[in-house]
C-alpha cells in the first residue's frame, strides 16, 4: 500500500497534486492526502499500514512550505520510525537551476 502526501498549500490543482496523480496512475492501492492541521492522525494511520510513502511540496524559499515542516515536526515529536518505510519526495521546483533542491533535501534528510 501507498501513502502519497500532498504538501502543496495551495491544495487543490497544485502543481504536487498533478505529480501525485502521475503516480497514483501507475499503482493500484494507495491513500492520497492534503497536508491541513487536524488530519495528521488519519495520515498516519495510512503511513502505518503503507510500504511506500510519497511526499510531494512545492519549493518554497529552498525549503519544503510551512505545513510539509509542521507534518515533520509532527513525526518526529511523536517518534514515527520510517525506516522500514520507502520514502521518495517530490520537490517541485520553479527554478531552472537544480540546486536550490539541495537546502530542502537536507531538511527532509534530518527527518
Amino acid at each position: 500500500m501507498y501513502t502519497l502526501i500532498n504538501g502543496s498549500p495551495k491544495i487543490v490543482n497544485s502543481n504536487s497534486e498533478n505529480f501525485l496523480n502521475k503516480v497514483s496512475e501507475k499503482i493500484k492501492n494507495f491513500n492520497l492526502f492534503y497536508l491541513k492541521k487536524g488530519n495528521y492522525e488519519s495520515i498516519l494511520d495510512s503511513i502505518y499500514k503503507s510500504d511506500t510513502i510519497v511526499l510531494a511540496f512545492p519549493l518554497y524559499a529552498d525549503s519544503p512550505t510551512s505545513i510539509t515542516l509542521e507534518f515533520l515536526d509532527y513525526l518526529y515529536d511523536n517518534n514515527i520510525n520510517l525506516n522500514k518505510k520507502n520514502c521518495y519526495i517530490i520537490i517541485n521546483c520553479g527554478f531552472r537551476e537544480g540546486i536550490h533542491n539541495i537546502t530542502a533535501l537536507n531538511i527532509i534528510k534530518r527527518f
